[in-house]
């Protein structure tokens, strides 16, 4: 059982929210925090854009009621940008084996999607804003969007984080404040 776990902001990328996770645990080390939420793994999917097993594995170590699946999946990952053509029956399905714990594979995403070359990216008037509002920056979920290069708020480039390596994300955290 967890005895802590951040609320996440509004359209905050699951990934930030485990990232803010890690340096308010205090640990010294990544894999500490990724064994401690992920029951003994020294790797886990945790990056990914699309939802995965790591939502309800987190989940399940918290106070029932505490956060929803389904919210989680909705709003903090690219759920609705990869089942946009999907009809509201298949969308529920998958949504519903999701929040089971089930391993979910949509075949556009593996086919035109190459994870290895998507490096996190970030507004910097967002950063501003966050900073200001929050006290710290976050990642948006919205700012993942494979290929959207303008931020949908404010119109100006997002920022590539090409630093950050997309296959380290599977064991490593990078929380915003800490990349910028």
């Amino acid at each position: 059982m967890l005895t802590y776990f951040p609320t996440p902001y509004p359209g905050e990328w699951w990934y930030s929210v485990l990232c803010r996770y890690h340096v308010r645990s205090g640990h010294a080390k990544h894999q500490t925090t990724v064994k401690e939420l992920f029951q003994g793994k020294s790797l886990s999917q945790m990056g990914a854009v699309f939802p995965n097993t790591t939502i309800p594995k987190v989940l399940a170590q918290l106070p029932s009621g505490f956060l929803d699946i389904r919210d989680m999946v909705i709003q903090h990952t690219l759920f609705p940008y990869y089942t946009r053509c999907y009809r509201p029956d298949e969308k529920e399905q998958i949504l519903e084996r999701l929040s089971l714990g089930k391993t979910e594979i949509i075949t556009s995403i593996r086919l035109f999607a190459d994870a290895s070359k998507h490096f996190p990216r970030f507004c910097p008037l967002c950063w501003a804003e966050d900073r200001q509002r929050y006290g710290e920056a976050y990642w948006h979920i919205a700012h993942q969007i494979p290929l959207l290069m303008i931020c949908p708020v404010h119109g100006c480039f997002l920022v590539e984080a090409d630093a950050i390596l997309p296959s380290h994300l599977s064991y490593t955290f990078f929380p915003l404040d800490a990349y910028t």
